[in-house]
This record gives C-alpha cells, sequence and structure tokens, in this order.
C-alpha cells in the first residue's frame, strides 16, 4: 500500500472499497474501520474473486461476520468504481 491508498482507506469508512490482496485476491468490501496504528483494517465481505468460504456461502450480506486484514496482506485499495 501506498499513500494514495491510505488516503482512499481515510475518507471511504463506512463505504464500499476494492481491496487487491497481494495472494491475488480482489475483493469488493464495505470497509468498517481503519487502525492505521496496529495496521489493520475491518470490512464486510460483498463480493470476491474466490469461491465462497464454507459457511458463508448461503449468507446474505450484513448476516456475515466482519473480517479483518492487515496493511501487510493489501497490495492495492480503490474506490467500488474500479470493481
Amino acid at each position: 500500500m501506498n499513500e494514495a491508498d491510505m488516503r482512499v482507506l481515510g475518507s471511504h469508512i463506512d463505504r464500499d472499497v476494492v481491496i487487491q490482496c497481494k495472494d491475488g485476491e480482489r475483493m469488493l468490501v464495505h470497509l468498517l474501520s481503519v487502525d492505521e496504528g496496529d495496521g489493520e483494517i475491518v470490512y464486510d465481505l460483498r463480493q470476491t474473486n474466490r469461491a465462497p468460504e464454507a459457511g458463508f456461502a448461503d449468507m446474505e450480506y450484513g448476516q456475515q461476520p466482519a473480517f479483518l486484514i492487515r496493511f501487510a496482506e493489501v497490495e492495492s485499495v480503490g474506490p467500488a468504481a474500479i470493481w
């Protein structure tokens, strides 16, 4: 991640963003919180390019648990319009 990614995170709390992970996963998420001190992002998953996780495939948005990803796992962040 770079400074532009951090600006997107800071300005999109409670909005949708696209997170590109270093392992190739690309996610459309609803951003819940960003903790710069601990380097963590908490989000609700809307869509991903990976197969659904076992147990979550049949859940509607808003019923799934929130997820956490660390800055070190993130390649880049962008507005939802790039999904």
